[in-house]
């Protein structure tokens, strides 16, 4: 029997994710080989992980670097009749695989698409849009065979789409120091607490997590968080999720399968997905663990995003890439040059053309909107000129939902973006909006007719007076307005309320008008 050698690696830094997808593409390749792991050292973790022979390449030493590396193995399996090696580690690339290359198959997993490869197979199950199929080039020899998107996509067989969905999924991953995330969980449980109906919440500290002690005494507190420590298959857990607040690490191929609503945390370079792609999956949801995991509002976003759930679900059900189970059969029958008679569905739809014209904001726009706020063009006359962070967006767009209209004007381009909302001063209902540049900078003519569009719209929806607030500084857009027979405010009561109201406390720094 032929023997696949496959040199892979884990650890407390970069988890156990490359490991996970190998074991369950060695239990496909063992029906027709011998299946052997090429790993730094054994330790007690792979005893109840690995159930495969382990070829031990650092007993008594460390990794240096690939040269030596390659020696190593080189030297451990000379005598073995071997089909394939996989490859499927950060710190090698075309200068480990040249070593082989003449003599063995190689077959390499990747999913950065920034090094070089000399290789015979290459496995990417990363969506990229439009150029998922081009990504590599340049990289590896146009001989080689490419295996990429979501259909090569390594799914645990134990997932059942069918079973019963009731609770919180919280997944940071198999690795990393919990102790950092102890606040966010805090916020999570605090958050549940509030909820109508209290779910059970799910966290999974992963057998190469460390510094958690103090979590598990939130279980104590807190009888619904259910704390699962050291379990190598989550699939169970999966199985029951209802929502997930997860890494964006490869789990997000079993959340698709599943067709879980998902909030998704990414913290490291190869979890850095561009947001429509993750959107073309059904994630809509993504946010800087870094910069959330100490946020106030964490606990704010969990009741948010929970009391929302409908809504979140109906954008997940709308995903125009789905993913099955065949994932692992294809990439062996194509390594077994054997036609494989599995076909995906086609399930990306060719998105016709918009026409022209108004179009009122859905929640699928709910990134878009933040991509343009956050534009400089857009803050620097804007009464908040910071960036503002996803989960305060998110936040900030389900809690407003109701209250606020959006729009946008398409002509060949998204041209402008503008939104209005009821306020009360004085007891007494105006009209309050704004707008936002697009794509690109949208001419004179269309900023005045998407206003008078917006004016129109409001106006239909109640005859309430208009009120504007407009920096000085922005002599273009008082002019516009002043065309659209806004006036200067004079009563200074009002003034002084709509300052109150917009916390203003600049002087003479603004037009303040009314139509």
């Amino acid at each position: 029997m032929q023997e696949v050698i496959i040199r892979t690696n884990y650890g407390k830094k970069i988890g156990l994710g490359h490991l996970y997808r190998n074991i369950k593409l060695a239990d496909e390749l063992k029906k027709k080989y011998k299946v052997t792991f090429a790993l730094d050292k054994k330790t007690k973790i792979l005893k109840k992980i690995l159930n495969y022979n382990v070829i031990e390449l650092y007993e008594n030493s460390i990794f240096k670097n690939q040269t030596l590396d390659g020696n190593i193995l080189k030297s451990k399996i000379k005598k073995k009749n071997i089909k394939f090696i996989i490859v499927d580690d950060y710190r090698l690339n075309f200068h480990w695989e040249k070593k082989f290359f003449n003599d063995y198959k190689i077959v390499v997993f990747d999913d950065l698409n920034k090094k070089k490869h000399k290789c015979h197979y290459i496995i990417d199950a990363k969506w990229s849009g439009k150029n998922t199929s081009k990504r590599y080039e340049n990289l590896i020899s146009k001989k080689c065979i490419k295996l990429l998107g979501p259909k090569y996509a390594i799914i645990n067989k134990r997932l059942n789409k069918n079973k019963i969905k009731k609770n919180i999924l919280i997944y940071f991953g198999g690795a990393g120091d919990f102790s950092k995330y102890y606040k966010l969980i805090l916020q999570f449980c605090e958050g549940n607490k509030i909820l109508k109906t209290k779910m059970k919440l799910d966290l999974i500290i992963g057998p190469m997590a460390y510094n958690y002690r103090k979590i598990i005494n939130l279980s104590k507190k807190f009888k619904f968080l259910n704390i699962v420590i050291n379990k190598i298959d989550i699939s169970d857990y999966l199985n029951k999720c209802k929502f997930a607040f997860s890494s964006s690490s490869s789990i997000i191929y079993e959340l698709n399968y599943l067709k879980t609503p998902s909030c998704l945390f990414s913290y490291t370079k190869n979890q850095e997905n561009k947001m429509p792609d993750l959107e073309d999956l059904g994630f809509y949801f993504n946010v800087n663990l870094e910069k959330f995991k100490n946020s106030n509002n964490s606990k704010l976003l969990f009741t948010t995003l929970l009391t929302n759930f409908n809504k979140i679900k109906r954008l997940q059900e709308k995903r125009k890439i789905i993913i099955d189970n065949q994932g692992i059969k294809r990439i062996v029958n194509i390594l077994n040059k054997k036609k494989s008679n599995i076909t995906i569905k086609k399930s990306f739809k060719k998105v016709s053309k918009p026409k022209n014209g108004f179009f009122k904001i859905n929640d699928n726009f709910i990134n878009k909107y933040l991509e343009f706020r956050n534009m400089y063009e857009n803050r620097k006359n804007s009464l908040n000129q910071s960036l503002i962070q996803k989960h305060n967006h998110y936040i900030w767009w389900f809690n407003n939902r109701n209250i606020i209209e959006k729009y946008y004007y398409y002509n060949k381009k998204i041209l402008g973006l503008f939104y209005h909302q009821k306020i009360r001063i004085n007891q007494l209902t105006y009209w309050y909006g704004g707008w936002m540049t697009g794509e690109i900078n949208p001419k004179l003519f269309d900023i005045i007719h998407f206003l008078k569009f917006q004016i129109k719209i409001s106006l239909i929806n109640q005859n309430l007076p208009w009120i504007a607030i407009i920096k000085k500084k922005n002599r273009f857009v008082y002019l516009i307005n002043k065309k659209l027979k806004f006036k200067n405010i004079k009563d200074k009561n009002l003034i002084n309320n709509i300052k109150k109201k917009f916390n203003i406390l600049e002087k003479n720094k603004y037009y303040f008008l009314i139509k």
